[in-house]
């Protein structure tokens, strides 16, 4: 490293880290050392000016953003007890179980559905909100998803679920490509079939 300035090859590109406590990293070294003729054409490799840098900290206030499958939405259900598949429904949308892993987490029920405390619990009809009294603020996640997969038709008369939703050509695409994966069961021959007559 010089002067801080740590230099990576990346395929066939150089990347430089270059740490803001660097001498190289003040608008004044760069300001000393070129004119601004030539600060403006070799602006693309030389470290950032002062402004252009990054505080390192910016990086933990931004939340974890939720990822959804291509052409799907996050929809929370208006009331308890509704499947996801009712909900999408109503949306005009399908219901496919293995997008509901998408939102299956704390970031997911915080943001589609405004809950201020996330917990663990189990249950093919989780991620919900739970809507009765005191706990309606509390969202639940589910942690054994081995033992109760997510599944669109699950309901709870105490929760109100949040769905992934994606448009019905997807879906049914995604299904039939899901059914036609399946091996068959291979045949096999028993004793009475594999002997021949002669």
């Amino acid at each position: 490293a010089y002067q801080g300035v740590v230099r990576l090859r990346w395929r066939d590109s150089v990347i430089y880290l270059v740490p803001s406590s660097s001498p190289l990293a003040t608008s004044d070294f760069r300001e000393s050392v070129l004119t601004s003729k030539e600060d403006g054409l070799m602006a693309s490799i030389l470290p950032p000016l002062k402004r252009q840098i990054i505080q390192p900290m910016l990086f933990t206030v931004n939340k974890r953003p939720v990822l959804l499958p291509a052409n799907a939405e996050a929809v929370a259900a208006d009331k308890p007890g509704t499947s996801c598949l009712e909900v999408c429904t109503e949306h005009g949308l399908d219901c496919v179980a293995e997008d509901l892993f998408f939102v299956n987490n704390c970031a997911a029920l915080q943001g589609g559905m405004g809950c201020r405390t996330c917990e663990p619990g189990e249950g093919p009809e989780q991620p919900a909100q739970e809507s009765s009294g005191s706990r309606s603020e509390r969202c639940l996640f589910n942690t054994n998803e081995r033992r109760f997969p997510p599944a669109c038709g699950a309901r709870h008369a105490g929760t109100r679920r949040l769905c992934v939703c994606r448009s019905q050509p997807e879906a049914q695409l995604l299904s039939s490509a899901g059914n036609a994966s399946q091996p068959s069961r291979p045949v096999t021959a028993t004793p009475e079939s594999a002997k021949v007559s002669t």
